[in-house]
This record gives C-alpha cells, structure tokens and sequence, in this order.
C-alpha cells in the first residue's frame, strides 16, 4: 500500500487547524506551520466569536443560505468536542432599527429584517424586555466558540487525539517552492521540509500568489474592538447585534479567564481603514496612538450605551482593547464564505467564518485528490465546481467598488475608504505599492514564493492598559 502524501499547512487559525484535522483523520500526514509563540494567536483566536446562522448577511442570500449548509457539516464533524467547541447561552439577538448610530437609513428594510430572521427560525422578542431601543428583536439561538486561552487549550487536546498531526510553534515561513513533484518549504532559520503539497492559511496575508483568480479582489481593513467585564458576575451575558448599518454589537468573550466578560465591535468605528495591502494595514495598527484609541472608545462606549442603555460604567468595567488585520474579499452584495483554491501543489484558503471551515477542508481535500471531476480551471486555479469559488464570483464586485464606496478622499493609492479620524495615514514604518502585496511566483519553474515583508504583529493590550 502507498504512502499518504505529506501536506505542509501554514498557518495555524481556525482555518489551518480545522483543514489539518481533517486531512490527518482521512491519512494524510500533515505538520502545520505556524510563525507565533502559539496557535489560534491572530483574527480568528480573538474575534471568532459566533457559529453564524446567516441573519448577520441578509443582503447575501448565498452567504446565508452557505451558514445553513455549514451549521450541521461542522456539528457533525466535531460531534467529539461539540460541548466543549460550541457555547450555548440561550439568546442571540439581532436588533433592527430603520436609522443606525449615524442617523443613514439601515440598508436592509424592517420586512426585509423580519422576513430572514423568521425564515432562520428566530423567535420575535419584546424590545423593553431586553431593554434595548430597537424596532424589532428577534433570538437566533446562535451558539458561541470559546476565544483566547480557553480555545486554544481545546484545540491543543484535538490535536493531541489526532494522528498523522503534527504543529509546530515559532517557525516562520520564508518562501515555498514547487519543484517536479514536491514542493520545498523553508524556514527564516534556513530549516527546510519537502512535501507533497502546501495549504496557504495565512488569511490570505503572506507567501501568496503573483496574481489571483478571475473575478476575485481582497481588500485588508485594521478592525479594534473593546473587551469590558460585567460588574456581576452572575449577569447571563448573551450577544446583541444591531442591524444594519453603522452600529455596535457586543458579544459574550469566553476566554478561560473566569471573567465574565464581552468583546464591543463596531461595523464603522471598528473599521480603521480599508486597504489593499497587508503592510499598510499593519502600519496604521503600529502607529494609533493612545488619543486616538480614546476617541475610538468613547464612540463605541456612546453608540451602544444609545442602543442599550444598561452599557454603562455602572455596570461594565473596561478591561483593553484588541486588534487584528481582517481580510475580505471584495463584495457588492456582502459575501462572506471562506473560499478555496489550487494552483499546482499549492492551495489558498481566502478566510469567511469560522463556521465554514469543515465546508473548506471538503473542498481541499477534493481539490488535492486525484480524482478529476468536480474540478473547474481558471488563469491557472483550480477549484470545486459549483463550490465556494463559484459562489464568490457570483458575489463579486467590480474593481472599482473600493472606489465606488469610499465616502471620503483617499491619500494614498491603496487606501480605500477611510474614517475621518485616520483621514491622514501614518507616514512611518512601511508603505508599499499595491503591487507589493502579491509577490514573484513563478510556481511551475522551480521559483520560490516568497514573503511579504510586513511589520511585526501589534498588541495593544500591552500598550494600553486601562485608558
């Protein structure tokens, strides 16, 4: 019998660990790469909140209609841990106002709003009973996943029960290069390790191809939310996301800290800027400053206390801030599934939500197959038919929607769309052209992918205790 080809992963999120599992179980000998001191350490460790069931998307009939699909893929897969991998705290609840906090008109209608909701099975709620100023309020009943320390110390017990699984922390990846039949991965230290095929889940932020697919455009926007602690700790905390515009949520944060805590995200102030590349989107994290952080606070900590007045000091103690570079794909109509392509021995896994991630790891695993049907091709990708990449372009929008959607002037060519207090962006640390972002990649010759210089990660816990 032949030896399970031997699969390096970069990237140990949400995405990395979930595909890695998945691969490991179905024999593949698989060792996942990851440049932290530990896994689940970006985006999805710390915002990764919630299994959606599609009322966050109900301008993306696709999207919603994909949360569906995923919800029983995912608790199926993980019927192990479900308990433990999935928080239940009996309410989440979706708030619909025709204004949002910036008095625009919400960009779904009230019927609209109703009509997913109750086609998702929400159960319709009395707004003074939840004490919050809505319009109408209905209980989805998502579940939650852990985040931080909690999250991580599960995943390192799945990954202990799987076989042929191997991760391995502080090992940064410097380039990977596909030559004949095997594909060569090295380290910063000069370590090599050849394999038979690479999966890309950086977040799409690094080693990544010298062009895209057809129709595909990613954008990087620097998102901050706010973690605050209940004053009591008995207060059965659930999630509250106003809908559908520029307004608050907040979201309970299970971290294995035995607070009783809550992440505040915000879908403009928490927004810092959009950008092209990943490099300017660090840059803008490592120049905020603390006045503008402030400033930052105090229109979160406004916008929600409006929408839910018992936010307030006398029942909320401020714990810090967190950030992370999010990548989208660009979308007229909101998409926001994870989507998954090939080209020769490398795959490229373009983040959506965590949910998804079961769904990803099908797609790969048929993509790095040798069977041939229910393949497509694209400018040299290949991808499942009728799978997510088909989705996306269904979705996507045109080039110039970043453009189209910028509401205030841009000052540099890869800026999109900026908020009035990032009006003018940081001069030090890195600027790179747009072009930057997607680096040399000659990948059927034998050349290496490369990667994108970038600065070091940010953590604003540590620079900015309680404000």
């Amino acid at each position: 019998m032949s030896e399970m080809p031997k699969v390096n992963i970069i990237g140990a999120g949400w995405n990395g660990l979930v595909i890695a599992k998945m691969l490991a179980d179905a024999g593949y000998e698989v060792t996942v790469y990851e440049k932290n001191s530990d896994i689940l350490s970006g985006i999805s460790g710390k915002f990764g909140t919630r299994q959606h069931s599609g009322a966050h998307y109900p301008r993306s009939k696709i999207t919603k209609a994909h949360c569906q699909q995923a919800i029983p893929e995912f608790n199926e897969y993980f019927e192990k841990y479900l308990d433990k991998i999935l928080l239940d705290y009996g309410q989440s609840i979706y708030a619909y106002n025709a204004t949002d906090t910036n008095n625009d008109e919400a960009k779904i209608s009230q019927e609209e709003f109703i009509k997913v909701c109750r086609s998702l099975l929400g159960q319709e709620i009395d707004a003074e009973t939840l004490k919050v100023n809505a319009e109408s309020v209905f209980n989805l009943k998502e579940k939650f996943f852990p985040l931080g320390e909690a999250l991580r110390e599960l995943w390192h017990n799945i990954i202990e029960d799987t076989p042929n699984l191997t991760v391995k922390t502080n090992c940064e990846v410097d380039s990977i290069t596909e030559l004949r039949e095997k594909c060569i991965v090295k380290m910063l230290n000069n370590e090599t390790d050849k394999c038979d095929y690479v999966v890309n889940a950086t977040a799409f932020q690094d080693l990544l191809p010298s062009q895209l697919p057809d129709n595909i455009e990613v954008i990087y926007q620097p998102t901050l939310a706010f973690l605050y602690e209940a004053k009591d700790p008995n207060l059965n905390l659930s999630s509250v996301t106003f809908m559908d515009g520029a307004n608050p949520a907040f979201m309970p944060y299970h971290d294995g800290s035995g607070k009783n805590k809550i992440l505040v995200t915000h879908c403009t102030h928490g927004i810092l800027s959009t950008y092209k590349t990943i490099s300017d989107a660090n840059t803008l994290l490592a120049n905020i400053t603390d006045k503008e952080l402030k400033e930052l606070r105090k229109k979160f900590e406004h916008d929600l206390h409006s929408l839910y007045p018992a936010f307030d000091e006398e029942n909320f103690s401020y714990l810090g801030p967190l950030t992370a570079i999010n990548t989208k794909m660009v979308s007229d109509m909101d998409y926001r599934s994870t989507t998954v392509v090939k080209a020769g021995r490398l795959s490229y896994v373009i983040p959506g939500k965590i949910g998804d991630s079961v769904l990803a790891g099908k797609e790969l695993l048929e993509l790095i197959s040798n069977k041939q049907e229910n393949k497509s091709q694209t400018s040299g990708f290949e991808y499942v038919s009728m799978g997510t990449y088909d989705k996306a372009t269904q979705n996507a929008a045109t080039k110039e929607t970043c453009a189209i959607n910028a509401t205030t002037p841009r000052n540099t060519a890869n800026q999109c769309s900026v908020p009035a207090l990032f009006q003018s962006p940081p001069q030090r640390g890195i600027k790179r052209s747009s072009s930057s972002l997607l680096v040399d990649q000659s990948m059927f010759q034998g050349q290496p992918t490369k990667k994108t210089p970038k600065l070091a990660p940010v953590n604003l816990m540590e620079r900015f205790k309680v404000l």
